[in-house]
């Protein structure tokens, strides 16, 4: 059994093998801990940003995690349904931990999002290149995560993800006009 740090290490510089090893049934709780602790990152990162104080961190920290459990939860049932019309053989507790480990390169967001505040305008400049470099890594994780979890090739994964993507993108355009219907009605009812 490896430790904490050589999973780590593995996930970042050599995924494959390690999301392949730990995308078995059992490991999701290595997951949750990954996304408390680039939540509590985040969060941090937040609050110094607004100069809060640390009392006023904790219902933050909560209200972000709750969020992220959700996010991840709702991605991974999404993913895992798309992932069975391409004939994937994993289970939805295997997504939410390819998913979750996938989530790891996030921890660096932390320390670029004071780049700003250290080199000014060109900071804004590294903070911008840097974010969209992490968030292409982790969004090369989500999908060998999701190939390593369902057990199928890449073309699969990539699919999975594009589908679920699109469904999701669908999901909250019909939210956002169903808000808009309501509140138009409302506004029409209160007038009339």
């Amino acid at each position: 059994m490896q430790t904490w740090p050589q999973n780590c290490y593995d996930l970042l510089l050599r995924p494959t093998p390690a999301l392949t090893r730990l995308s078995e049934r059992g490991q999701w709780g290595f997951s949750a801990c990954i996304l408390a602790l680039t939540t509590l990152l985040h969060t941090f990162t937040q609050a110094g940003s607004m100069a809060q104080a640390l009392p006023a961190l904790l219902p933050q920290f909560l209200a972000n995690g709750m969020g992220v459990f959700l996010l991840w939860l709702g991605f991974s049932l999404m993913i895992s349904l798309c992932a069975d019309l391409f004939g994937g053989q994993g289970r939805i507790t295997d997504t939410m931990t390819g998913l979750g480990l996938a989530s790891l390169p996030l921890i660096f967001l932390a320390p670029v999002n004071a780049l700003p505040n250290l080199f000014g305008q060109a900071g804004f400049t590294l903070q911008l290149l840097l974010t969209l470099g992490v968030g292409f890594w982790v969004l090369v994780l989500v999908v060998l995560g999701i190939q390593s979890a369902q057990h199928f090739s890449l073309d699969k994964a990539i699919g999975s993800l594009v589908i679920s993507g699109l469904c999701g993108f669908a999901l909250g355009v019909a939210a956002v006009l169903t808000g808009v219907a309501q509140l138009v009605l409302s506004l029409q009812f209160l007038a009339g």
